[in-house]
């Protein structure tokens, strides 16, 4: 739960800012833009995680997955359009996915961990051209 809520607390902190001139995660005033940089918090300090992630982006969907012990994050807008990229949060480094099936591109969707089924759903979305999407892709053993 710790772990949990303090990456949940830097992806929050990085959808409202944007790089700070101090390396420390900051609500303030940053410019505007999707923004890219990983942040961990131990309790007591943050900590800015170096090495390959996912490319700067807004309104992407990140949900825990208890089942595996990982983080999940999917799409989001990018500066080239809506992602359809799938990106794993374990051991403190970012995996990107390659899956046989993936929904398509897509931001502000809903994502969860259904725990009857033990797999994480993402639901509805905006896609290209703002039209609102209402499907749900369970993601389970690699796949969508």
């Amino acid at each position: 739960m710790k772990v949990s809520a303090s990456v949940a607390v830097v992806l929050l902190l990085a959808a409202c800012g944007g790089p700070t001139a101090t390396p420390l995660p900051s609500a303030g005033v940053h410019s505007p833009g999707p923004l890219g940089d990983t942040w961990t918090g131990d309790g007591t300090a943050w900590h800015q995680v170096d090495g390959p992630g996912p490319a700067p982006r807004y309104s992407a969907s990140l949900a825990f997955d208890p089942k595996h012990h990982d983080f999940v994050l999917f799409g989001g807008q990018t500066t080239t359009g809506s992602s359809d990229e799938t990106w794993i949060w374990n051991a403190g480094r970012w995996t990107a996915m390659t899956p046989a099936h993936k929904p398509p591109p897509r931001r502000s969707a809903a994502m969860a961990y259904d725990p009857a089924h033990q797999v994480v759903v993402l639901y509805g979305a905006l896609v290209v051209g703002w039209v609102r999407l209402e499907t749900d892709k369970p993601r389970d053993q690699g796949s969508w």
